[in-house]
Formats: structure tokens, C-alpha cells, sequence
């Protein structure tokens, strides 16, 4: 698979079927993006780790190209959702729309 160049290898499968991206990090589906519905969920299970956020973008801007104005960020070891113009609180299975 082509893509697989710009999201992280380790620990990591992508899969695409019938228009949803899933980005599966260990054995936690991290980024899912729901081509048909435009809303993209995000999930940690529970592991607040830099490479589970950079696996989070790095699908978001691979496949959407929206790196930039979807994502994940931390402050004060608080986890945060962006996307557009809103910052939403994190929880688990959070989903935005794109």
C-alpha cells in the first residue's frame, strides 16, 4: 500500500474498506474516517502517548489532507480536539466532522 510511506509502521495497520480508514495503532483503533458520513472518531485506549497522537494526524493528513486544521494536540498533560475553528475537550470515541 502506497500510503503506508507517511503513517508510522510499528504497531500500526491501515485499512480501507467501503470508504472507512481505519488507523489501528497496537490494538486500538486510533483514527477512524468514515468517508460516507465525513466524520472522523478518535480514540487513545486509554494511552495518552505522543506516538498515539502523531499516528492520529498522521492519517488525518494523509488521507484528508487536513493536518492543519483537524487534529490532536496536548497542554498541561491534557489532551484536546481541534477542528476548524473549535477546540473540544478529549474523551474517548470523540467524533468531529470534516
Amino acid at each position: 500500500m502506497g500510503q503506508m510511506r507517511k503513517v508510522g509502521s510499528h504497531k500500526t495497520t491501515v485499512s480501507n474498506v467501503d470508504g472507512v480508514i481505519t488507523t489501528t495503532y497496537h490494538n486500538t483503533p486510533v483514527c477512524t474516517i468514515d468517508t460516507n458520513t465525513r466524520e472522523i472518531t478518535l480514540r487513545n485506549g486509554g494511552w495518552f502517548t505522543a506516538t498515539t497522537r502523531v499516528r492520529i494526524t498522521q492519517t488525518i493528513t494523509e488521507y484528508l489532507g487536513l493536518g492543519a486544521r483537524v487534529g490532536v494536540f496536548q497542554k498541561n498533560y491534557e489532551w484536546f480536539v481541534y477542528s476548524w475553528d473549535d477546540t473540544f475537550d478529549w474523551y474517548e470515541g470523540i467524533t468531529v466532522d470534516y
